[in-house]
């Protein structure tokens, strides 16, 4: 009998699904419209394992020898692991580090263990590949008291892709680069300074709102300005709504799709202000990372908007010519994976990460 991994990416509204033998993969997808057309994340799990059975990619569920579940925030656990009741329990604590995302992950982990409950399953998290940034950069100004007390440091995100790439870039060049700056840029955005194949500072911090302007988070603000929109009779909801929903490219733009903003930004100067802001932001931390790595050997593109956007990598790297930065543009223009002697544009595959974590666990 075939021994499969099953992998779990639990959304708000989806459920992405993979199903992986050794590492290749076999079927991947996505069960959307959770909450509306679909009851819920149970309903969507029922979905994905009747299907894999109606289409024969298994003869049987006993075939599953393990699940591995994306969970975004790992808390205090700082490696992949076996979901048990320690585990379930500090996921749970967890939940008020990540309200948009562990929730949905505890989800995805529940309806397993209720349909297939003799199976393990595995968690893995988007924050373990950042556990060993320094006090110095992880911390935030404040008491250290109270960020003691309330478990306030930068944990960072996107770190199951951010090793994905680090394993495929040593693959494809023989090595890994000693200075290596990554920008995973999704609907969601984050970048990351790789020293020696550690992640020593990234964008993203205490929540996944911190860093570079993304498709409808923020980013960096001022502090000052909750506190402005508070005065102005906004209560803690609505802020939070506002940073998170309806900020960045769509706030700006009126869209959090980096192709339409592209389309309209020649014509629209809404459009264009969106996009110049999103590059400015993503060149002025590659330069901050450059001075903290003392130089960089290696930039990578990543995500929808890394792989895809081949705009935005014209307009960030032809600004970075001070670092040995320089692209060949008609590589670029068709998304080649290595566009300039120090730049590489690379397909992330966190599915296939997740399986590989959970083949090294079983």
């Amino acid at each position: 009998m075939r021994k499969l991994i099953l992998v779990l990416n639990c959304g708000s509204s989806s459920v992405k699904y993979a199903l992986f033998h050794n590492e290749e993969e076999i079927i991947r997808g996505i069960v959307e419209r959770i909450g509306s057309k679909v009851k819920n994340h149970k309903t969507a799990i029922k979905i994905v394992l009747d299907l894999l059975l109606k289409k024969k990619y298994l003869n049987s569920l006993k075939e599953i020898c393990a699940v591995g579940h994306r969970v975004v925030h790992g808390g205090d656990i700082t490696k992949s692991v076996v979901v048990n009741r320690e585990v379930m329990s500090n996921l749970k604590k967890s939940t008020v580090l990540a309200p948009l995302h562990n929730p949905h992950n505890i989800e995805g982990i529940i309806a397993i263990q209720n349909f297939l409950p003799k199976i393990k399953n595995f968690a893995v998290f988007d924050t373990t590949f950042h556990k060993n940034i320094p006090d110095y950069a992880a911390l935030y100004g404040l008491p250290l008291s109270l960020s003691k007390r309330y478990k306030i440091k930068r944990y960072g995100f996107h770190g199951i892709s951010y090793k994905y790439i680090c394993e495929e870039l040593k693959r494809k060049c023989g090595r890994l680069p000693k200075k290596l700056i990554i920008c995973h840029l999704g609907n969601g955005s984050s970048i990351t300074a790789v020293f020696n194949g550690r992640s020593i500072d990234t964008s993203m911090g205490f929540t996944p709102l911190e860093g570079l302007m993304m498709g409808t988070r923020s980013g960096d603000i001022d502090a000052g300005i909750i506190f402005h929109l508070a005065r102005h009779h906004k209560n803690i909801k609505e802020i939070d709504h506002i940073f998170n929903f309806s900020s960045g490219l769509k706030g700006v733009g009126n869209s959090n799709d980096m192709r339409d903003i592209w389309k309209k930004s020649k014509k629209d100067k809404k459009s264009k202000l969106a996009l110049d802001m999103y590059c400015y932001r993503l060149q002025k931390y590659i330069g901050a990372y450059s001075a903290t790595l003392n130089g960089i050997d290696a930039l990578v593109f990543t995500a929808g908007i890394g792989e895809n956007a081949w705009w935005v990598r014209k307009n960030v790297c032809d600004k970075l010519g001070y670092l040995g930065i320089k692209i060949n543009q008609k590589d670029n223009k068709k998304n080649k994976w290595k566009i300039g002697p120090k730049v590489y544009v690379l397909k992330t595959n966190e599915e296939k990460m997740i399986a590989r974590e959970v083949k090294c666990l079983i």
